[in-house]
């Protein structure tokens, strides 16, 4: 995977080249990686394209001199100064005798050491059961077939953007079989493949799933 960042530019720009074996396994992966959403980062544009049997992938980010962005560095440094602020605050609460300085008003000492405690309580709570039992009602079952199969994939080319299950789309996305006169029989509302549906040969069919020699793996990547 060539990296060749473009000099003599105030962003800094790279090509990632990955090739494949085929034409037929570059234009899988290639399907795949443009279903799949890329996380947001800042300023950061990509562009995937299928190139014979390489996938190209054009990363273009400005350069971070001497913060990511200007906003970010204001920010950042508004939240220290905030941050700063309160700790001293809560230091001369917690520390300064009130009732000898005829500070009556301020809250009782005695939230000074409860506060905190509450505070580590509840992220202790949150980090140990309310966030896994999240991400445990997220997960689908596995007897489910979301938990084997990419949803999105799915939705690909369709005016829905996202599902909760696979129960949603598993009744808009039945295969549904025509007749017509000039072609035949063909399988409308097939999301698997472009145009009308076919079997595949045997020779463009996903070989069997094995684990890559790492050799092989070597020659791909860095020779």
């Amino acid at each position: 995977m060539p990296l060749n960042p473009e000099k003599g530019v105030k962003d800094c720009q790279a090509t990632l080249k990955i090739p494949f074996a085929s034409d037929r396994h570059a234009e899988i992966a290639y399907r795949v990686l443009k279903v799949d959403q890329e996380p947001r980062r800042n300023f950061v544009q990509k562009n995937i394209c299928l190139v014979d049997d390489c996938i190209e992938q054009p990363i273009t980010m400005p350069e971070h001199t001497p913060a990511p962005t200007p906003a970010r560095a204001v920010y950042g440094y508004a939240f220290y100064l905030l941050t700063l602020t309160l700790f001293v605050l809560y230091v001369l609460w917690a520390f300064l005798p009130a009732k000898a300085l005829g500070l009556s008003y301020l809250p009782d000492k005695y939230f000074a050491v409860l506060l905190p405690m509450l505070v580590l309580v509840g992220l202790s709570f949150f980090a140990f059961f309310i966030y896994p039992a999240i991400n445990m009602s997220l997960t689908p079952d596995k007897d489910e077939m979301a938990s084997v199969v990419d949803i999105k994939l799915l939705l690909k080319g369709s005016e829905k953007n996202s599902v909760n299950s696979w129960q949603e789309i598993q009744e808009k996305l039945k295969p549904v079989k025509r007749n017509l006169k000039n072609t035949g029989t063909v399988i409308s509302n097939c999301k698997f493949c472009s145009g009308t549906h076919r079997l595949p040969k045997a020779s463009d069919q996903i070989d069997t799933v094995h684990f890559m020699d790492l050799t092989e793996m070597n020659n791909c990547l860095f020779n």
